[in-house]
This record gives C-alpha cells, sequence and structure tokens, in this order.
C-alpha cells in the first residue's frame, strides 16, 4: 500500500505483452472524491521486445466517469454527471 502523499518504486518486468489498466485500490466509501470513482487509474501498453508493434499512430481510449454521486440516498448505487473520453468531455473541442 502506498498511502496519500507517500512515494514507493516498483520495478518488474511487464509481461505477458497486452494493454494494461491500473487502478487505485483506495476505499472510498460515501466519500465519492477519492479512489477509481474520482480517476486514479492509468493504462501502460506492454510490447514484446523482440517484435515490437510496426504502426503510425498509436491511440489508447480511456473512458471514464466523474463527478459522481449516489443515484438514491439509501442505495450504493452510483450515477455520474460527467463523461470523458481520455479526459475530455464532449464540447471540449
Amino acid at each position: 500500500m502506498v498511502q496519500g502523499h507517500d512515494r514507493r518504486l516498483y520495478s518488474f518486468i511487464a509481461s505477458p505483452a497486452g494493454t494494461r489498466w491500473y487502478h487505485t485500490h483506495a476505499m472510498a466509501g460515501h466519500n465519492l472524491k477519492i479512489g477509481t470513482y474520482w480517476g486514479q487509474f492509468g493504462m501502460c501498453i506492454v510490447e514484446p521486445a523482440s517484435n515490437p508493434a510496426r504502426y503510425d499512430v498509436e491511440m489508447p481510449l480511456m473512458l471514464h466517469e466523474f463527478d459522481p454521486y449516489f443515484a438514491a440516498a439509501d442505495q450504493m448505487d452510483l450515477s455520474y454527471k460527467v463523461f470523458t473520453v481520455n479526459e475530455k468531455t464532449l464540447d471540449a473541442g
């Protein structure tokens, strides 16, 4: 576990090749401003050393919802006010 405002350095050989995502395991509970709800995640692409991909442009897409709220006071069902693609909303241009 890495606590808030703390640092750790992890070193490993990534395998197998492929697209992976990482995310926090912080327990948000009723605080919807922390953890995966608020965007603490990302992706990494692992290419094989012996046969790297041959392409002109790689365009990974990350879909995410932001500004979560509870759909009902007595439930844990979430709804979201903002939806993004690669951190951009539809009106971002």
